[in-house]
């Protein structure tokens, strides 16, 4: 959930228990994920082309 949101409600109802429905959880596990995907693509190095693959486009 949005930080700022959690800190008013710990502030105004200290007692009060954060209940995470199954989508939110789900949603931010597949933004965490999506992060990770995106930084392995930027660091990895380029991929060789198939010369086999060039050829056959070519001819």
């Amino acid at each position: 959930m949005w930080k700022p949101y959690l800190n008013v409600i710990a502030a105004m109802l200290p007692a009060a228990l954060n209940v995470l429905d199954r989508f939110h959880i789900v949603k931010k596990l597949n933004e965490a994920v999506d992060e990770v995907r995106r930084q392995e693509v930027k660091s990895s190095p380029p991929k060789a082309t198939n010369p086999s693959l060039e050829i056959a486009l070519v001819s």
